[in-house]
């Protein structure tokens, strides 16, 4: 692992460049954060999200937000984010500093609350298909201490992921926009 956060961030850019197979742990909320933040730049597409309240000492980091806008400025990007709510409820939505930043782009924004099935999911995890037209993923084995292993190029783990978060998305609630983009 490398822990150094210049070196860590070279990685992750040098793995997108390679489009390499090579799965990287995180271990900290500023490596997920580096990922995140990569992901999102190297996304065309969809992104979807499956998170408790995305985290805003994850999400709200300045390289998250300007990769998130960069992204949701392009043509055909959108966004798709189920949330569990465990931790917080529906009412700390407002004042997420991720959500807050992203309120101008949300006609590419679909936010959902888990169903029950979905609300007892342990693992978190971010899924898109990339520029270079494999899937990334960043997938959380350990919420608490933010735990998670990632790629930026893997084959069916990555459309298992999707298809995963797709079947479920319609069992979930959509929220509306009124009570996040306000």
């Amino acid at each position: 692992m490398v822990d150094n956060m210049g070196e860590y961030k070279k990685l992750l850019k040098q793995l997108a460049d390679d489009n390499s197979d090579k799965f990287i742990n995180n271990s900290s909320i500023d490596h997920a954060a580096a990922i995140i933040e990569e992901l999102f730049r190297r996304t065309n597409g969809v992104v979807r999200i499956l998170s408790d309240h995305l985290n805003p000492d994850v999400y709200a980091q300045a390289g998250v937000k300007e990769a998130s806008v960069e992204f949701l400025k392009k043509d055909k990007s959108k966004l798709q984010i189920i949330m569990q709510f465990k931790e917080k409820g529906r009412e700390g939505m407002s004042n997420n500093g991720f959500l807050s930043h992203l309120k101008g782009f949300k006609d590419k924004i679909t936010l959902f609350e888990a169903s029950e099935e979905l609300k007892k999911i342990k693992n978190h995890f971010m899924v898109s298909i990339t520029d270079k037209n494999s899937y990334a993923l960043r997938y959380e084995t350990d919420i608490e201490s933010h735990i998670a292993t990632a790629t930026f190029n893997v084959g069916d783990p990555g459309q298992k992921l999707c298809e995963y978060f797709d079947s479920n998305v319609i069992s979930c609630e959509q929220i509306s926009d009124e009570k996040w983009a306000n």
